[in-house]
This record gives C-alpha cells, structure tokens and sequence, in this order.
C-alpha cells in the first residue's frame, strides 16, 4: 500500500489504522474500490467496470490475504511486483519481452543489482504472472 494512500485512509478512518499496519501489494486501481467501499457514495454503479479490488476486508482483518502481485506501466515497460521480487521487462513484441531486470527485495530493496541472469526460474515465473495479468 502506497505511504501516500495509507496516510488519506487514516486520516479519514483513524479507526482503522489505530493499531495495525498493512504490508499488502496494492496497485493505483484498487484506490477507488477501496474509497467507494469505505465511503459508501450515493451511487452505486460507475460507467466502466472497475479493474481494482478493494482491501477493505484486509483493513478489517490483518489475517486476511490480498493480491500476490501488482503489475504496473511506463512507456513500453512492464513491471510487477511480488512480496519478494520485482522484474521489469520491455516489451520487445505482443508476447514477448526484452532487456529483463529483476530484483530481490529482501538482500536489495533498493534494486541496485539486476539478478535476472541467475535466476531464469524467477524470471519465467514472473513473466507468466506479466502476461495472465495483462492479457497476453
């Protein structure tokens, strides 16, 4: 969850940011579902199906599992995240990718050192997770 949304949501529901902290993966799109859930607006429908997911049920129970990943755009770069890894990847043609970078956040949160060449399984896996989420 981003700092910035955390500090909205507790600044708008101290309640449930009293006690608990939430690691959870979280993408821009699951802002809206999250603030239509808490806020409870009149309406009740949007003109377009909302892709995000609310975490709602995470803010209310720190057992409760959210997403495993959060993929993410810039330019022609893909890049999802995971609790573990991040990989960016160009996309070189409609099914595949190029120039791939990946990083292992638990020895280098700061993605200073690319470990895509030593690590193909990871690699694969995430790529797969890159094309389910983004329909390739």
């Amino acid at each position: 969850m981003s700092k910035l949304f955390y500090i909205c949501l507790c600044a708008l529901f101290a309640n449930l940011c009293a006690e608990n902290r939430y690691n959870v993966m979280m993408t821009f799109v699951d802002e809206y579902p999250i603030l239509i859930e808490l806020c409870q607006p009149s309406f009740n429908k949007t003109k377009n199906t909302l892709s995000g997911q609310s975490l709602v049920p995470i803010l209310n129970s720190v057992d409760t599992h959210g997403r495993d990943s959060a993929l993410s755009f810039w330019g022609n770069a893909v890049s999802t995240r995971t609790q573990n890894y991040r990989i960016i990847a160009m996309k070189s043609t409609k099914s595949d990718y190029s120039k791939i970078e990946l990083y292992d956040h638990r020895v280098d949160p700061e993605e200073s050192k690319n470990i895509a060449c030593k690590n193909p399984v990871v690699v694969e896996e995430l790529l797969n997770i890159i094309k389910k989420e983004n329909k390739l």
